[in-house]
């Protein structure tokens, strides 16, 4: 023990409880800390009570100024002379503070007084230590590379150091195993430690009950995902023979295999079996959703959607700014049922065509469209004239609403009627037919021009000229003796060195 004078108050150090737990030897772990004891009176030997400003620093000598360390001032409770502290504890020792055979002296000033004097030399108690920072006994003295704990992080000191588990060579940062065949178990598991069979890495609360698992079932496929209540969790992801089944095993012939069931009620809400969404920051490049490719089958359908068990079902739905569908092919499309087309239907050539009335099951009957460069209706229908050689018309309430421009067209049924004429146009949905023979059958034709909202917004351009890079090409470039290279195509993607 030693005593300091100073001014007003003196210091008494009790060596012997230098450092705490001296019970272990270098291997074990001992804390980033040195905890003091000291006994502190006054110039009259009365013990201090209450909070003073203390001030430890630990030197290389017995005297100088060559401070390697200080804790700056601290508040210290003392109470009947005694005090406690950890010295470490509010500003942390350098490395390699207490290493080789170097001495350590320790100084304690109380304010405002001066340090007292003589410092005090540490022990080789202290110097274990440096234990602390080894991972053997060779490191304390050589320091190596190796494990190093600061404390709050364990880590290699060197950035070439390799970490083996269940290897001597390990040839990565880490490596586990040089033979798995014989382990049992997971590799890794974090939080429940109850394995599940041949699971590389597990994780979750307990047995029953796992945040996810990543498995491999002796081989046969991989398992990504949970488990509830001690089962498989159907919201998982298994690999198979370079498949992917999500929610189940995705079979041999199925590349992705996605089976989910929603639990109802899902109210206003989207439900997705395959959901992509991705964007681009600029114009540049090409942005697919998703990309389908069969090729090598009997029959090879790139997308086949279903969909069913609903009030109401979409096979597919696509929403664009510009082209909803295209589609490169001999038969660009084939439609069994009805089809709703709300804007403009632009087309070569149009017909329709039934198994032939005549010989159903061995001929087809086509018809072609009638064409107009006007957006034209057409009516007809016969009527015979009365007594007076007359007849009244009349035509659908809607007709004047959707149609202006009006022409008529009048042939004699059954006999000549050559001074046939429209004797009243139509007006109120009716017109008039006049100048026949009383009885006469009349063939009666009418055309109009719509004038519908939709057709006044929409009206048909008759002529059109080219632009951009569609001058000089054509629709179809084979009937004017020129190649594929000559073809007007409003997308093309890029199928040459594509990556697929």
């Amino acid at each position: 023990m030693g005593y300091y004078r100073i001014r007003r108050a003196r210091v008494l150090f009790i060596l012997s409880a230098i450092v705490i737990g001296l019970a272990f030897n270098v291997f074990a772990e001992i804390p980033p800390e040195i905890t003091y004891q000291g006994y502190l009176t006054n110039s009259m030997g009365v013990p201090l009570d209450g909070f003073y400003n203390l001030k430890f620093k630990i030197y290389s000598g017995l005297t100088g100024n060559d401070s390697l360390w200080s804790s700056g001032w601290q508040t210290v409770s003392i109470a009947a002379g005694s005090f406690t502290y950890r010295l470490g504890s509010n500003v942390g020792f350098p490395a390699g503070l207490f290493t080789g055979d170097n001495p350590r002296y320790l100084g304690i000033t109380v304010e405002p007084d001066p340090e007292g004097s003589p410092r005090i030399k540490f022990t080789s108690e202290a110097y274990s230590h440096h234990a602390y920072f080894a991972d053997t006994a060779a490191y304390a003295l050589n320091n190596p590379g190796g494990w190093v704990d600061d404390g709050s992080v364990v880590h290699l000191a060197n950035n070439g150091d390799r970490v083996g588990i269940g290897t001597a060579t390990p040839s990565e940062m880490l490596s586990v195993g040089d033979d798995l065949t014989s382990v049992t178990g997971n590799l890794i598991t974090v939080g429940d430690a109850d394995p599940y069979e041949y699971a590389g890495i597990s994780y979750g609360q307990n047995a029953d009950n796992r945040g996810w698992t990543i498995y491999s079932n002796a081989g046969d496929y991989i398992y990504w995902g949970t488990r509830e209540n001690g089962t498989l969790s159907p919201n998982s992801m298994y690999f198979k023979g370079g498949n992917v089944g999500i929610g189940s095993l995705p079979g041999a012939y199925r590349a992705l295999f996605v089976y989910k069931t929603f639990t109802p009620p899902v109210i206003d809400e989207m439900c997705y079996g395959i959901h992509t969404n991705i964007s681009s920051s600029n114009a540049f490049g090409y942005m697919y959703g998703g990309k389908f490719t069969a090729d090598g089958g009997d029959l090879n359908v790139g997308v086949h959607a279903t969909a069913r068990n609903s009030n109401f079902s979409i096979g597919g739905m696509f929403n664009a700014d510009d082209i909803g569908i295209q589609s490169n092919a001999p038969i660009a499309g084939y439609f069994e049922g009805s089809v709703t087309i709300t804007g403009n239907l632009s087309k070569a050539s149009g017909s329709f065509k039934i198994d032939h009335p005549l010989d159903p099951a061995n001929k087809y009957l086509f018809h072609s469209f009638v064409e107009s460069p006007d957006m034209m209706n057409v009516y007809n229908g016969n009527v015979t004239l009365d007594d007076r050689g007359r007849a009244t018309v009349k035509l659908p309430d809607y007709f004047e609403a959707l149609n202006k421009d009006f022409r008529y067209q009048l042939t004699a049924i059954g006999g000549p009627g050559p001074n046939l004429y429209i004797a009243k146009e139509i007006s109120d949905g009716l017109f008039e037919i006049a100048g026949g023979q009383p009885g006469l059958k009349v063939s009666w034709q009418v055309t109009g021009i719509r004038h519908d909202p939709w057709a006044n917004k929409n009206r048909i351009q008759v002529e059109v000229d080219k632009e951009g890079q569609q001058r000089g090409k054509f629709i179809h470039p084979e009937l004017y003796d020129l190649d594929d290279s000559y073809k007007i195509k409003y997308f093309e993607t890029p199928e040459s060195g594509e990556s697929d």
